[in-house]
């Protein structure tokens, strides 16, 4: 960020090294978590830079609010819908950058960790702060990825999201059951697509897409919707069985609740 910051053509950019500099050192301090908090100066400095920076210059700056998002003390208000739609939205107009993509799917999975961040994704749609149907867009996009780190980066994302659809807690109350269509998404193109290309060969994914898979099937809520969606691409997921290990037990638990 230091050296990007040098830049000439961004010279013209308000940059507050300061900022940056104490919300590193806040990140660095875990054992100081329960204790220490992001401050409001610090996020507004990074989050002016993602908005002001181009495309090519962002990255790092994806991966250190990939890492703030973990800290407890940030709210959901600490990251303003509005903003997370611009980072998607970059994400989907760079479909070719690898680290963009592998790291806005790792900062939507990491904004399932605390509860104030979760509803970033679950505001009730068709409001403008949903950010679920973009974010389960965004992993279907990149899941057949050439990249391993963007597959396993989907794969994380889609099984954190189908733990946060199936949390009646973390939904406002009159917008659960989630959607059919997100669980439909997240199943067929989520999960298919993660296993039609190199991630279907790959136990570490194949694994996170099984018990994707298994959790909208065996929670109620979202069972109906989820088996609908699965048929199609059953014999694609029992191929699943060829990677042996972990993938075959969870597989043969998986086939009886299709």
């Amino acid at each position: 960020i230091m050296e990007f910051s040098k830049d000439p053509a961004l010279a013209s950019l308000p940059f507050d090294e300061a900022a940056l500099s104490s919300l590193v050192a806040t990140l660095q301090a875990t054992s100081r978590y329960h204790a220490n908090q992001v401050k409001e100066s610090e996020m507004k400095a990074l989050l002016s830079l993602l908005h002001g920076w181009p495309a090519d210059k962002i990255f790092p700056l994806l991966d250190l609010l990939r890492m703030t998002v973990l800290h407890p003390s940030l709210k959901g208000d600490g990251l303003p819908p509005t903003q997370l739609a611009h980072i998607i939205s970059l994400c989907e107009k760079n479909p070719t950058s690898a680290p963009i993509a592998m790291l806005t799917l790792r900062l939507l999975a990491n904004l399932c960790r605390h509860s104030g961040t979760r509803r970033l994704l679950v505001a009730a749609p068709p409001s403008p702060s949903s950010c679920l149907l973009p974010a389960l867009s965004l992993a279907a996009q990149h899941a057949a990825s050439t990249n391993k780190s963007v597959r396993g980066a989907a794969a994380a994302l889609l099984l954190n999201l189908s733990v946060l659809l199936t949390s009646e807690i973390d939904f406002p109350s009159s917008s659960f059951p989630p959607p059919p269509s997100a669980v439909t998404a997240l199943v067929n193109p989520g999960v298919s697509s993660l296993l039609s290309g190199e991630g279907g060969k790959e136990e570490d994914v194949a694994l996170k897409a099984a018990v994707a898979l298994g959790t909208l099937l065996s929670t109620s809520s979202t069972k109906s919707a989820a088996r609908a969606a699965v048929l199609p691409i059953k014999a694609q997921v029992e191929g699943l069985g060829a990677l042996g290990g972990k993938v075959r037990e969870c597989l043969e638990d998986l086939i009886k609740v299709f």
